[in-house]
């Protein structure tokens, strides 16, 4: 017969080493935890940068008229404008007052980190990229970066406007 002298539960001992062992474990999967929401935010805002690429060039041809993403490199923003008259005064845009065309922003933590075009628009910080009624487009990559360092690559081909994103090769 074995007799039971001591009450059951945990001895202190125990309880610290478990909230050391649960600590412990919270402390390295945090950071991991914290990448994979840094990557998931850039291939959505590539995604969405994408996307409104496609939707520019769509509106190109469906419109008639010249359309152009305009790129601010400094405050991280990028918006759909269309050739005012192609006619009378070409070369000149106006904003587009509707939802899909408003200026939008890459989220925090996500910035430009290159343009490059096969016919360069730089001003002032701004980088423009036409799309034409043909269905043409000036080709383009857009590389933008996490602040973790990761980045992908949102290529445009001039002959045909299709958008294609990528994990760019250095």
């Amino acid at each position: 017969m074995i007799l039971k002298t001591g009450k059951g539960g945990f001895t202190l001992i125990e309880l610290i080493l478990v909230f050391a062992i649960i600590t412990t474990l919270i402390g390295i999967t945090i950071p991991s935890f914290q990448g994979t929401v840094a990557r998931e935010r850039l291939k959505s805002s590539a995604g969405d940068l994408a996307s409104t690429i496609d939707y520019a060039h769509w509106l190109s041809v469906l419109k008639g008229h010249r359309h152009r993403l305009i790129c601010d490199l400094d405050k991280g923003s990028y918006r759909i404008t269309k050739e005012k008259h192609p006619r009378e005064s070409p070369g000149r845009f106006y904003k587009i007052q509707s939802h899909e065309c408003r200026e939008k922003y890459l989220p925090k933590g996500i910035h430009f980190e290159s343009i490059s075009t096969e016919s360069s628009s730089f001003s002032n910080g701004f980088v423009s990229i036409d799309f034409s009624p043909d269905g043409t487009c000036t080709g383009h990559i857009i590389r933008i970066a996490s602040n973790l360092g990761e980045s992908l690559g949102i290529q445009t081909f001039s002959n045909t406007s299709s958008v294609m994103i990528k994990k760019p090769t250095i």
